[in-house]
């Protein structure tokens, strides 16, 4: 799974925690370790490759500009950002925080955690890996306008 949607799980889990003890402290530390463990399911469902680094800028760089753009605009920027850092922790480890997407001869994929040595068990094709990223940012979206809402 790629990092957008990620950070909608892990602050999926963050805001909920929020919603539901009020406290932010708990929601630090109980919301913060759910959407570091949410990483290790969301991995069970895979994706599929760009083919280039363009349609990747498109289909994740943009959705993920509109999340942080959202999570900036919030009163709970700071759930967010958890959020988002914690669902991707396990993915900064193993992938030499990026590097080894850049040159993955130089700086090779880690397998620290389990989720990063077994098998997706489903895979997903191009088509819903980019649905799935741009239904995370609506999803951002939607607890944005609920939070101004409540």
């Amino acid at each position: 799974m790629y990092s957008n949607v990620h950070a909608t799980i892990g602050t999926a889990f963050v805001l909920g925690t929020y919603s539901i003890t009020k406290d932010e402290t708990t929601t630090y530390i109980v919301g913060g370790l759910l959407g570091f463990l949410s990483h290790h399911y969301a991995d069970r469902l895979g994706e599929s490759k760009y083919p280039n680094y363009k349609e990747m800028a498109i289909h994740e760089g943009i959705p993920l500009l509109l999340f942080l753009l959202i999570a900036f605009l919030s009163d709970l920027t700071g759930f967010y950002l958890l959020g988002m850092l914690s669902s991707n922790l396990m993915d900064l480890i193993d992938k030499k925080a990026g590097l080894s997407l850049i040159n993955r001869d130089k700086y090779p994929f880690g397998s620290f955690f389990p989720c990063h040595r077994k098998k997706p068990l489903i895979d997903f094709d191009l088509k819903t890996t980019k649905i799935l990223s741009w239904s995370s940012v609506l999803l951002i979206l939607i607890f944005y306008v609920y939070e101004l809402v409540k």
